[in-house]
């Protein structure tokens, strides 16, 4: 008996370091190997916001070499103006005095080189202007957690293609964006824009960071390679913007999970942000996202200290959603009249429900994502799989 005991032991000793290997292996295999390899350091337009959306434009892109470009744009294929960048392989220009409400195209050229993503027709909208009387209505996305999972697979392409086809005004990202921190290893950042490059060029991505963006343990990097890739207002790291009627803010929620924000830069600049929002005419709504959940029935589960330190102000700050990831799933939650959300079935692999709450409204596993809709005092929430099928929806209406 002891015999057959000591054997089962190694045995399942055995197989957990096999599915440790073949995890690591498949991480590296998948993100070596893939049509993304033949993207490498290339990186195709991708689109953010750093100052109003109404009237201005952010366009980045990567290439493997230094080299100058020209950005050439207009209300129609003519192109009529022009930018240009220089010399480096980071680019990233602003454009601005564009046009509310409006459809411009635009096409990267080089006279050096052409890269698969240049001398393309691309396009964008630029957002409505703020009118307190009458607001446009608008749509955009929300997703996160779409990192390769343990090993290696992901659906986050098929995912990505299905959002497309609901044609949002904008994308949010609760954040988990990429398997590791550091630089492009494996080719992560690669595999991340080529399964992006049917979006990212026509639609901006606002992204908060997620604890796979940001690391600070051994060698930290404090999220620099996320940062160099990504143009987001202000420090980045936090920021805030206005889409029509709505004031959305992205907190860097991504790193020790037992970190107190009370008396922090980012404590106090979110006190003031919201103060400014809660003062505006033009905002009705208040929609604040980051990557680790206050509440959640997943692995991660409630985090007190983050409970603790904003929960009071988002209940007296007019806030109206809060959006989360860290858990792989997705999860509509009500606590004292706010409603939480995570949404964090992008790709990663998929997590266990581990708890039942009471303020546990909805819980669904697999791969999803929300298709939000603002018009006027009216909110609508879709939950949609790949597929197209809804399986929740949230509706709330703004108190006059």
């Amino acid at each position: 008996m002891a015999e057959k005991a000591e054997f089962k032991r190694v045995l399942s000793e055995i197989l957990i370091m096999a599915l440790l290997l073949g995890s690591i292996a498949g991480l590296w295999f998948i993100n070596k190997v893939g049509p993304w390899q033949s993207w490498k350091d290339l990186k195709s337009p991708y689109l953010s916001w750093t100052e109003d959306p109404s009237t201005t434009m952010t366009i980045s892109f990567q290439t493997p070499e230094n080299i100058s470009t020209i950005i050439q744009y207009g209300l129609n294929r003519s192109y009529i103006q022009s930018i240009s960048t220089i010399n480096t392989k980071w680019h990233s220009v602003t454009l601005h005095n564009l046009k509310s409400s409006s459809t411009y195209y635009y096409r990267i050229s080089s006279s050096n080189i052409n890269y698969s993503y240049m001398n393309i027709d691309y396009y964008f909208t630029t957002a409505p202007t703020p009118n307190p009387t009458t607001p446009a209505s608008f749509r955009f996305a929300v997703y996160g957690d779409n990192r390769p999972g343990v090993f290696g697979r992901c659906y986050h392409d098929i995912l990505v293609k299905s959002m497309i086809n609901y044609h949002p005004d904008f994308v949010l990202n609760v954040g988990d964006i990429v398997p590791a921190a550091s630089g492009n290893a494996n080719g992560q950042w690669d595999r991340l824009f080529y399964e992006w490059r049917y979006l990212s060029p026509y639609t901006p991505i606002m992204i908060s960071m997620g604890n796979h963006e940001f690391y600070e343990g051994a060698n930290p990097d404090y999220g620099a390679y996320y940062l160099q890739t990504f143009h987001f207002p202000g420090n980045e790291q936090y920021y805030s913007f206005n889409y029509s009627n709505a004031h959305f803010i992205s907190l860097n929620l991504s790193i020790d999970e037992h970190r107190v924000l009370i008396g922090s830069p980012e404590y106090s600049w979110l006190l003031n942000d919201l103060q400014a929002a809660n003062s505006s005419p033009e905002i009705d709504w208040i929609i604040v996202f980051f990557h680790v959940p206050l509440y959640s029935s997943g692995g991660h589960g409630c985090n007190e200290n983050l409970i603790q330190d904003l929960q009071y102000i988002f209940d007296h700050s007019r806030v109206d959603l809060v959006l989360q990831g860290h858990d792989h799933h997705y999860e509509r939650i009500k606590v004292a009249n706010l409603t939480y959300l995570v949404l964090g079935g992008g790709g990663a692999e998929y997590e266990a429900i581990l708890s039942t709450n009471s303020w546990s409204q909805h819980t669904e596993i697999g791969l999803s994502f929300g298709l939000f809709e603002i018009n006027g005092p009216r909110l609508t929430m879709q939950a949609i799989r790949p597929d197209g099928y809804m399986f929740d929806s949230l509706t709330l209406i703004k108190n006059s």
